[in-house]
């Protein structure tokens, strides 16, 4: 799995609308769909707002465990949700 560099050229909207296209994948049962659109925002250098990548870490954890039980990543992606929300309550993030 590599990173999405850092100059995308990926606007604002796109995150939101990565996690949104999540949404309609995991209800409409097409779980790995909606991971690899998660993991595509969880990726992200730029342009992600805090919330967006907790949201987006979130859910990926959650879908991790109930598709692939992959409690590992799962809880990669729950400790790096935590330390965003710390970093944003500090101020040292954005």
């Amino acid at each position: 799995m590599s990173a999405v560099p850092r100059n995308h050229g990926m606007n604002e909207a796109a995150p939101e609308a990565l996690v949104a296209l999540a949404e309609e994948f995991a209800s409409a049962g097409a779980p790995l769909q909606a991971i690899k659109c998660l993991e595509t925002v969880a990726q992200l250098r730029t342009s992600v707002l805090p919330l967006t990548e907790v949201h987006a870490r979130l859910r990926l954890a959650l879908l991790l465990m109930q598709w692939a039980d992959n409690v590992q990543a799962a809880k990669a992606h729950l400790e790096r949700a935590v330390r965003a929300v710390r970093a944003r309550r500090e101020g040292t993030c954005c």
